[in-house]
């Protein structure tokens, strides 16, 4: 474990930041981190690159505060994503795709404006704005 720049960093190039964790801390994170590369402030993740504030994730890219999610991509504030692809204000999505202002999504394809959607894949495309 490195300090650099105000983080501590590990082989991985996974970072804590240091108003935020102490050294033991830090260490304590990068080993609940299986083969994430790039990460910063994570914890408890498998198999992620480039997220930052996310815990218990799995196979996830460039995540913003996530929670529980998995082969999520592009997500910002998740909660509960399953497999995500362009997901922002989640909450409690599951087989998203392309959501956007999601909250209580469950079976979601194309969501747009997502609200309290629930199979949402019977409304595809922007018919859930009306």
């Amino acid at each position: 474990m490195k300090l650099i720049d105000g983080y501590y960093v590990d082989t991985n190039n996974n970072k804590w930041n240091t108003s935020l964790y102490n050294e033991t801390q830090a260490k304590k994170a990068s080993k609940s981190l299986i083969n994430c590369e790039g990460c910063e402030n994570c914890r408890n993740c498998i198999n992620c690159k480039g997220c930052s504030h996310c815990t218990n994730c799995a196979k996830c890219m460039y995540c913003y505060k996530c929670i529980d999610c998995e082969n999520c991509e592009a997500c910002s504030c998740c909660i509960e994503c399953v497999d995500c692809y362009k997901c922002m204000d989640c909450e409690i999505c599951d087989t998203c795709r392309l959501c956007d202002d999601c909250v209580d999504c469950y079976r979601c394809v194309e969501c747009l404006r997502c609200e309290s959607c629930d199979d949402y894949y019977d409304n595809i495309g922007v018919e859930n704005e009306r």
